[in-house]
C-alpha cells in the first residue's frame, strides 16, 4: 500500500527527504529540524519536520517513507524555537579590554561579541499547507504522480521507490508551490508538519537515493530532537551514525513546554527522556533508515557551556593628546624665558 499526499506550501529545510523536481531545476537542501515523540507501549510515533531548501523553481516535491499509514497535520512554526531553549547551553561572559587610537569627536565603536549559535535553522518565505492523500497498491501510482506534476523520475528515484515498496513501507509525497510573495527569495521554508504512524521501533527516514549534486546540499545540518520513555541513540545497519548526542536528560516539563504547539497536546508525554542530536553529514545513507535503540547505561548529557566574549574598546583621542603636548611645550618655553 502506498500513500501519496499533496502538500501546497513553501519549503525551508530538507535533509533526509527525497526531492522531486522538474527536469533541469535546482533544488538544494540546506538544513532540517525534526522532533520524534515515541511511545513504547502503544508503538505510536510522532514525527515533526521543518525543512529548508534553496530553489527558484515554481514548484517541486519531496517524498518520505514510513512503516505504516501516516496521519499528516500541521504544527505551530515556533515549536523548534521552544525545543532549542530547553537544550540551550549555559553561558558565561568574558570581557576583554582593548585600546584604540581615535579622534575626540569620532563615533565610538559598539562592543563586539562572539556570534551566538542560531536558535532556529529555518529562514525564508513561509506558506500555508493543504494535504490530500491518495491510496494505491502499486508503485505505478508514484510514477504517475511524478509525470502528472512534470517531475523527473530518474533511475535513483525509481530505485528508492522500488526499495521502499519492497519493504512494504508507505510513501508520502508532498508538492510544494512557490508563493507569490516569494518572487525574489530563493530560500523557502516548508510549514512545519507532523506525521503520526505506528512502528515497531522509533525510526527516522534517513535513506536517500544515489546522491545528485543538483539536488543535494553540501554542509547541511540536521538537528533532531527525541522524546521517549528511555534514553535512546541512533543506529544504521552496517554503518555508524555520525551524529553527536549533544544533550540528553530526563525531564518532567515537556508537555507544558511543547504540548501547546501540537494539535493534540497529549501527543507529548509529561515525563520522559529529551535528547538532541546534531548531524552535519552532507549525504545520507543509501542502505537504511535511522533506527533508535536503548542506551545500555543511560546518563545525563549537558551541552558544553558557551563562553560569550565581549570586547570593550578604550579610545585614546589623538587630538586631545596633541593639545596637551602643545600646552606642555608652550609652558616649558615660557619658563625658560
Amino acid at each position: 500500500m502506498i500513500v501519496l499526499g499533496l502538500f501546497l506550501g513553501a519549503i525551508s529545510t530538507s535533509d533526509a527527504c527525497i526531492i522531486a523536481a522538474p527536469p533541469g531545476a535546482s533544488v538544494t537542501c540546506l538544513s532540517e529540524e525534526a522532533l520524534i515523540v515515541w511511545d513504547s507501549i502503544s508503538k505510536q510515533q510522532e514525527l515533526v519536520r521543518s525543512i529548508n531548501v534553496q530553489s527558484h523553481a515554481a514548484d517541486f516535491g519531496f517524498l518520505t517513507a514510513t512503516p505504516s499509514h501516516p496521519v499528516v497535520r500541521p504544527v505551530e512554526q515556533d515549536l523548534f524555537l521552544r525545543a532549542y531553549t530547553l537544550t540551550k547551553p549555559r553561558e558565561s561572559q568574558k570581557i576583554q579590554t582593548r585600546f584604540r587610537w581615535s579622534w575626540l569627536f569620532q563615533p565610538q565603536p559598539d562592543g563586539e561579541t562572539t556570534q551566538e549559535e542560531s536558535a532556529s535553522l529555518s529562514s525564508g518565505t513561509i506558506a500555508g499547507a493543504d494535504n490530500i492523500v491518495f491510496a494505491a497498491s502499486e508503485s505505478a501510482a508514484v510514477e504517475s504522480w511524478f509525470h502528472e506534476n512534470g517531475y523527473a523520475y530518474t533511475r535513483p528515484l525509481q530505485k528508492w521507490v522500488a526499495d521502499t515498496v519492497e519493504k512494504n513501507w508507505f510513501i508520502t509525497a508532498f508538492r510544494v508551490e512557490r508563493p507569490k510573495s516569494a518572487t525574489t527569495d530563493s530560500r523557502l521554508r516548508i510549514r512545519t508538519i507532523q506525521m503520526s504512524f505506528l512502528s515497531t521501533q522509533p525510526i527516522y527516514p534517513y535513506r536517500e537515493p544515489t546522491r545528485l549534486e543538483s539536488l543535494t546540499g553540501l554542509g547541511r545540518l540536521l538537528r533532531l530532537y527525541l522524546i521517549s520513555d528511555e534514553q535512546l541513540h541512533g543506529a544504521l545497519e552496517g554503518d555508524p551514525w555520525s551524529a553527536e548526542m549533544v544533550y540528553s536528560g530526563k525531564r518532567g516539563d515537556m508537555q507544558p513546554q511543547l504540548g501547546p504547539f501540537f494539535v493534540h497536546r497529549e501527543d507529548v508525554p509529561g515525563v520522559g527522556w529529551f535528547s538532541l542530536f546534531t548531524d552535519k553529514s552532507p549525504y545520507r545513507s543509501k542502505k537504511d533508515d535511522l533506527r533508535f535503540v536503548p542506551v545500555h547505561q543511560p546518563k545525563q548529557i549537558n551541552r558544553k557551556p558557551r563562553v560569550v566574549e565581549e570586547i570593550r574598546w578604550v579610545m585614546i583621542p589623538l587630538d586631545c593628546i596633541a593639545v596637551i603636548l602643545f600646552m606642555l611645550f608652550a609652558v616649558l618655553r615660557w619658563r625658560k624665558k
